[in-house]
């Protein structure tokens, strides 16, 4: 998997919809994945997209308020603070484009 170095820059503009907060993508090589993989993701709620070669992994942020809002948003890490960055990709957010 090529990863790009973040440029300290979010590359689009956050529309506040939190969804970013809310879960990780992990990418995987397409073609042929692992079939324990998938079957495993799928049983536990994970969102699996065989020709993107991606998984939704959901798990919400601690620090992720109910109005979807960073409870700490003047102390939030750089990886937060630099969103979207090149690769990055939510599904259902408008804010960065799917790879």
């Amino acid at each position: 998997m090529k990863t790009t170095k973040p440029t300290g820059k979010p590359l689009g503009e956050c529309s506040r919809c939190g969804l970013c907060c809310l879960g990780v993508v992990i990418k995987f090589e397409t073609g042929s994945p692992d079939r324990d993989l998938i079957l495993f993701s799928q049983l536990h709620g994970m969102e699996v997209d065989l020709e993107r070669g991606w998984i939704w992994i959901p798990c919400r942020c601690r620090d992720l308020s109910p109005d979807g809002l960073c409870k700490r948003y003047a102390a939030r890490p750089a990886r937060c603070v630099e969103y979207p960055q090149p690769g990055d990709w939510v599904p259902n957010c408008c804010s960065c484009k799917p790879p």
